[in-house]
Order: C-alpha cells, then sequence, then structure tokens
C-alpha cells in the first residue's frame, strides 16, 4: 500500500510548506477509498466537496465538475511520512490533542468536543444488523441504533 499511496500523492498531491497535506479527485469514490486506506494505517483525514462552476477562459465557457478534497490531519503529518517511506509508525499517541490510536492500531478514539440535545418530532430509522450489539461504521465512525 505505500507505494500506492505514495503515487497518488505525488501526482494529485499537495504539500505545502506549512506542513499539511492533501490531494484532490472529480471521483469521490477514489478519495473516500483513499481515505479508507489511510485509515487503515492510523493515518486520519478529512474530505470535503468542492462545488463545480462554469467559468470563462479565453473566451470561452469552461465547465468544472464537483471534485473532492482529502485533507490529512496535522497530527497525521509525520505518520503519513513515514508510511510512504515504507517505515513502521512508532509512537502513534505522542503529540495527539484530538484523538488517538489503541495500542494494537485498529481503533482511532476521537475527543468529544461537546454533546447537544435537541428537540425532535420527525421520523428516525434504525439499521438492523446480525450482531447484538446493534452496531456498525458509516464513513470511519463507529454508530449504533437504539435499543430494539
Amino acid at each position: 500500500m505505500p507505494h500506492l499511496i505514495r503515487g497518488y500523492f505525488d501526482g494529485d498531491g499537495c504539500y505545502y510548506k506549512d506542513g499539511s497535506i492533501s490531494a484532490s479527485s472529480i471521483s469521490k469514490k477514489l478519495i473516500n477509498d483513499i481515505q479508507d486506506i489511510l485509515t487503515s494505517c492510523c493515518v486520519t483525514s478529512s474530505v470535503n466537496k468542492h462545488k463545480g462552476n462554469n467559468k470563462l477562459e479565453n473566451g470561452k465557457i469552461v465547465s468544472r465538475l464537483d471534485s473532492y478534497r482529502i485533507k490529512l490531519a496535522r497530527q497525521s503529518s509525520d505518520s503519513f511520512r513515514e508510511l510512504i517511506n515504507e517505515e513502521k509508525v512508532n509512537n502513534l499517541n505522542e503529540e495527539r490533542k484530538h484523538f488517538y490510536f489503541s495500542e494494537d492500531g485498529n481503533f482511532i478514539f476521537y475527543k468529544v468536543k461537546s454533546v447537544e440535545t435537541y428537540q425532535y418530532t420527525g421520523k428516525v430509522y434504525n439499521f438492523e444488523t446480525e450482531s447484538d450489539s446493534h452496531s456498525f461504521c458509516c464513513r470511519n465512525v463507529a454508530t449504533h441504533n437504539c435499543d430494539p
């Protein structure tokens, strides 16, 4: 995987002077798959959609498609650089303020900033799972249903 990730970021990525790293694509699936690979390697990231538009260039209207940008968490920059150099990622929990990894590297734990409650009167839907825990992952976030 390190060669695939390095090749992708060398081709479509940006390495900024402030240490941040990002890449863009018009393929939402590709960006989401890259994010899944990075997460499995203990590199956290976020994905944002950038709305396309029409622009006049050299007297012609040029249509720009929607694009998707993956941005690595600044705390993951060192882990990412070690990953693409094929070095083992060590000390995963050092200097992580908003998240940390489990000792085996299989889980990422995020600090909850706040919990808000509000009144809601609409429909609520539950997904059924085969396990008794009623838990599942949705875009790299573990979630669960209400009690049956």
